[in-house]
């Protein structure tokens, strides 16, 4: 490297020392600068304080290594002052030649300035840094803040100040506008690249800038994001207008139909017109009329198979057309219906259902009868007729106390239905095998005839009376009869009635009337023939009831010759009716208002029958004479013997020639005869119509169920009364009690 070296005049010494003469002292000026700096030139200027000064220049391109600084020497020269001042510039290539004064025509791109003082002899040194990037080496420093050279852009060779001005998008010149004097054409944004410009994003260049396209034909681009949309693309189905003509899918649209239950076939009341499928549409199809007939059920479509349901499956427009038999007339056994859809939908089946068969409960206990001809078949939705049920397990419908289930008491009835009769024979004992026998007791006098048996309503005691006194008593299941013969005279005793209390009350020859108690030591007795109000009589007295009111006792007997006796114990015997000509066989009554009075008019071998009823409640009674619903056997020359009533429209009579006849609770009685048994029937008990028992002359205990006659015990002699009571001791024991002559008392169960 060259050193430039100033001389400068020598300076005046100071008052203590002497100055150094020229050459004796001298500044080294290091400049360091930018390595790229090679085209310009760096001016040493030193100036001392009168206004003398030396300058040094040096070219950048003269030096070898830019990365070592350019050292200038300042020698001080003779005629120069003692201080001086040195200013370093570096200057732009354009013109760094001298001046007439010294100094490059270029222009300056970084100064520095310092003072000095040549003080004493020697070196001083003064290093200093200019800014001076030509990063582009075209000789001109970049510009910047507060400084610098001229170039524009220093990263472009091609621009600097007086560059000549190119086709490029850039000022090359540093002094105007891009691209000036040069021909320009208008661009647009082209972002997808496919040669159609955006015509909102605009440029007016000389060239194409990256991006751009020149206007194509007077068309744009309508969406500059999408490289298939642009003027002349093929337009497609996808609600996109691709060709930029201002229209979508215009020549795609086509009618598209809801399936709405997506069976492949539209409804073509709702349609809509589309370049593509939508969802939930279909398009017209080729099979029948192309369209669904119900878009709301997807197995109804013309592909479909036409079931039997009562709907148009295959839409044809006809209904279960494939099965031609529907709706014709069929039957199921009894019951008639129409053939009708089956449950696959594949066939037909007849709607009748089958018939249900119902059994006669004829006696209302709930289990039907067991007998076919008793069974009705009904069609449903029909239901059960009244009177009959579905179970035909009744042993007997005719009687309610027997049919399966029942609980079996001892009543010589098969109460459960379990196929046997005798209830001492059955594994329950329930009779404690006890059955149907002559009563042996001690005190029962051979030869003894017995002609009347009554109870307590709860069973016991049983009391039986006959003739010439006879009584005896059995006072509780367990005990035996004990003997009263003669305790209430020697009548022959015909009816008894037991109070509750136990007491007897006796009726017989000689109009004679008695009552005694257990544990007294007298009978009381009464005649008719001393009766008061009415006829009196001596006749022999055939019936016997008593009734408890208001805790009296009112007890009315009848006799032979027309005269109903009522006796309010305590008080006088009072004739209370007297119908002459009648022969009065028996009474009795459910309660004082509905009593019944059985028996002839006429003589015994001619008679004509009769039954009445009356309110003996009233001072006075009337009397209701009954007739008969039909006639009575033998030309209805009938003597009805006795009477019983169960309730206040219920009851039984029954008499010679084998008559039995029913009242209706008004007046008229009804002829039963199941058997036709031409007897002489002497007693008769009913608790209702399947309990009716009778006794006749020849001995002969029958049960005239709904059934028919069942005979329940033959004692092999006459029987004159007969008694059932029910215990009501929970026992669940019917006690039966039949008598006549001979000692004959028979019981069940004994």
């Amino acid at each position: 490297m060259r050193r430039k070296a100033l001389f400068l005049l020598p300076l005046l010494l100071l008052a203590c020392n002497r100055e150094p003469a020229a050459n004796e002292a001298a500044i080294a000026v290091n400049v360091a600068y930018d390595t790229s700096f090679k085209k310009g030139c760096f001016v040493v200027r030193a100036r001392d304080g009168l206004g003398k000064e030396a300058l040094a220049r040096v070219n950048a391109a003269d030096r070898s290594d830019s990365s070592k600084p350019v050292t200038v020497a300042v020698y001080r020269k003779a005629d120069w002052g003692r201080d001086v001042e040195i200013n370093v510039t570096a200057f732009e290539l354009k013109d760094c030649t001298a001046t007439a004064a010294g100094m490059p025509l270029a222009t300056p791109v970084d100064s520095s300035t310092k003072s000095f003082a040549f003080k004493d002899a020697g070196k001083q040194s003064w290093d200093v840094a200019l800014i001076t990037p030509d990063a582009d080496g075209d000789g001109y420093v970049a510009m910047r803040d507060g400084g610098g050279g001229t170039d524009c852009d220093d990263s472009r060779a091609d621009t600097y100040p007086g560059a000549k001005e190119l086709c490029d998008g850039v000022v090359n010149n540093c002094g105007g506008q891009v691209d000036e004097g040069l021909p320009k054409t208008k661009y647009y944004r082209d972002e997808d690249g496919d040669g159609y410009g955006d015509q909102s994003q605009m440029k007016e260049l000389c060239s194409a800038p990256a991006g751009y396209v020149a206007e194509t034909g007077g068309v744009f681009d309508c969406n500059d994001k999408a490289k298939d949309i642009h003027p002349g693309a093929t337009e497609i189905c996808n609600e996109i207008d691709d060709n930029c003509n201002g229209v979508k899918d215009e020549g795609l649209d086509q009618e598209w139909f809801r399936d709405a239950d997506g069976d492949g076939f539209g409804d073509a009341t709702a349609w809509l017109v589309n370049c593509a499928k939508p969802a939930g549409y279909v398009a017209k199809r080729s099979e029948g009329s192309g369209f669904d007939c119900n878009d709301s059920d997807a197995a109804i479509n013309p592909l479909a198979t036409e079931k039997c349901n009562g709907v148009d499956d295959n839409c044809t427009g006809g209904i279960d057309e494939t099965f031609p038999d529907k709706d014709k007339s069929c039957t199921n056994d009894v019951c008639v219906g129409k053939l009708v859809c089956n449950a696959n939908q594949d066939g037909l089946m007849c709607n009748a259902l089958a018939p249900v068969t119902y059994h006669r409960d004829a006696d209302d206990d709930g289990s039907g009868s067991s007998n076919s001809a008793d069974a009705l078949k009904v069609c449903p939705p029909n239901g059960k007729p009244a009177g009959y049920v579905t179970s035909s397990d009744d042993c007997d419908d005719k009687d309610p106390h027997n049919f399966p289930g029942n609980p079996e008491i001892c009543d010589d009835r098969d109460n459960n239905c379990s196929a046997g009769t005798n209830e001492e024979a059955r594994p329950s004992g329930i009779c404690g095998d006890k059955g149907w026998g002559q009563v042996a007791d001690a005190v029962l006098a051979a030869g003894t005839t017995w002609n009347t048996v009554a109870t307590a309503p709860s069973g016991y005691p049983v009391w039986i009376a006959g003739a010439g006194g006879a009584m005896a008593v059995r006072e509780t299941a367990s005990s035996q009869f004990v003997s009263w013969n003669g305790k209430c005279g020697s009548f022959d005793w015909r009816a008894a009635w037991v109070r509750p209390d136990g007491a007897i009350f006796l009726a017989g020859a000689g109009g004679n009337i008695a009552v005694f108690k257990l544990g007294d030591s007298a009978c009381a007795s009464l005649s008719t023939a001393a009766a008061t109000g009415g006829t009196t009589s001596n006749h022999p007295l055939t019936g016997i009831i008593g009734f408890m009111s208001g805790g009296n006792t009112l007890v009315y007997v009848v006799n032979d010759d027309g005269q109903v006796y009522e006796w309010r114990v305590g008080q006088a015997l009072t004739a209370k009716l007297d119908v002459s000509g009648r022969k009065y066989q028996d009474i009795h009554g459910f309660d004082m208002t509905h009593v019944l009075v059985a028996g002839y008019t006429g003589n015994s071998s001619n008679p004509t029958p009769a039954l009445f009823s009356t309110d003996v409640t009233q001072t006075t009674p009337g009397t209701t004479l009954h007739s008969f619903a039909s006639a009575l056997p033998n030309s209805n020359k009938v003597l009805f013997n006795k009477v019983w009533a169960w309730d206040a429209t219920h009851a039984y009579a029954v008499g010679t020639q084998g008559a039995i006849v029913r009242w209706d609770g008004v007046s008229t009685w009804t002829p039963v005869n199941p058997g036709g048994l031409n007897l002489e029937f002497s007693s008769v008990w009913a608790m209702d119509d399947a309990s009716v028992y009778l006794t006749d002359t020849s001995g002969v205990i029958r049960w005239l169920s709904p059934s028919g006659w069942n005979t329940r015990y033959n004692s092999g002699g006459e029987l004159r009364d007969l008694v059932v009571v029910p215990r009501t001791d929970g026992s669940n024991i019917w006690d039966y009690w039949a008598v006549g002559p001979n000692n004959r008392v028979i019981h069940f169960p004994e």
